[in-house]
């Protein structure tokens, strides 16, 4: 008999400004007892939800920007041993402030960082979430390493 956790998918977004910065949010993660600091993030709203729109609501929800240009880095499987959840990971550029709209029940600060000073948090061990590790370390490639 094996337990495991039925999950809706969700999707990330790594804000990226025309200066190299990024935009993480702050919040606290009762699982792991600690403040975190992570790329946008939220769940489909329902079965079968375009995994875009989600990215673009949870944008707008936790960091007040639109974007103008958003693309997708990959998918991943978050924790193959007991949930089937997906994250469909997107990046996003050309970005219009507005203001910030969370649900209700979340509490997040979002804070602009220099994409090199993420880089440093992901190989120190300070960002601990895997979605947002892969979405820095997939932006950086792109952004320092173009062809």
């Amino acid at each position: 008999v094996r337990e495991w956790i039925e999950h809706p998918g969700a999707s990330s977004v790594i804000p990226l400004l025309p200066d190299n910065q990024i935009i993480l949010v702050r919040q606290y993660r009762y699982p792991v007892g600690q403040v975190t600091l992570e790329v946008p993030a939220g769940k489909l709203d329902h079965v079968g939800e375009d995994p875009l729109i989600c990215a673009e609501r949870e944008l707008s929800e936790e960091t007040g920007y639109t974007a103008g240009k958003i693309w997708k880095l990959t998918t991943i499987a978050t924790t193959v041993g007991f949930s089937n959840e997906i994250i469909h990971l997107y990046a996003a550029s050309d970005l219009t402030p507005g203001k910030q709209h969370p649900d209700d029940d979340e509490f997040i600060n979002a804070i602009k960082i220099p994409l090199t000073a993420a880089l440093q948090l992901v190989e120190t061990g300070k960002i601990i979430d895997a979605k947002s590790i892969i979405s820095i370390l997939m932006l950086a490639q792109q952004v320092f390493h173009k062809k």
